[in-house]
């Protein structure tokens, strides 16, 4: 398998999985983790070719080229990030950017009807807490994930950078091939 077919294969069971798993019938919780592991590993293939190691000005930039460009979520990419932080680290919609102020903290309702009503309760003037439909959040990170793949189609730099990066997944990953 080769380099483009590794990619490919990547980005298709990422999104897949997550796709599958934002529906609003399923627990939001093993969703979250798996979009924001899947948002990770994704967004890491677009760091600096000297850069070893991804970190939050990497996913930050990526969420915001990419998940948020274009789509209606209120959320910026700190809140993303930090959201990131509170799900993967302790299953927490809290995490240490929103409880010191640098970020919004995330809620996800299931309900998209009720986004309005429950943003109204908690935090009308948006400033601490944004709440956001669960399925929508999903797609947005899909409609990315899209985007993020046209520009690799495309060449240039993004190609480059991802195609390097992705040299260290086919060490990693034993995908079959059928």
């Amino acid at each position: 398998m080769n380099e483009e077919e590794i990619y490919a294969r990547v980005i298709f069971q990422l999104t897949t999985a997550v796709h599958e798993a934002f529906h609003p019938d399923r627990s939001p919780f093993p969703a979250l983790i798996l979009l924001y592991s899947s948002l990770d590993i994704i967004s890491s293939l677009n760091r600096p070719t000297h850069q070893l190691d991804t970190g939050k000005k990497v996913f930050m930039d990526w969420v915001d080229d990419y998940m948020l460009c274009g789509s209606t979520q209120k959320c910026c990419s700190a809140d993303v990030y930090a959201a990131r932080c509170g799900i993967v680290h302790t299953l927490s919609l809290d995490s240490l950017l929103s409880r010191v102020g640098k970020a919004r903290r995330i809620s996800y309702v299931t309900d998209d009807t009720k986004v309005g009503l429950l943003q109204t309760r908690i935090d009308p003037t948006e400033q601490r807490e944004i709440v956001v439909d669960f399925v929508t959040f999903g797609q947005s990170f899909i409609n990315g994930a899209v985007a993020f793949t046209k520009d690799v189609d495309g060449g240039g730099e993004v190609r480059k950078r991802v195609f390097h990066h992705v040299r260290n997944l086919a060490g990693v990953l034993h995908l079959k091939t059928s």
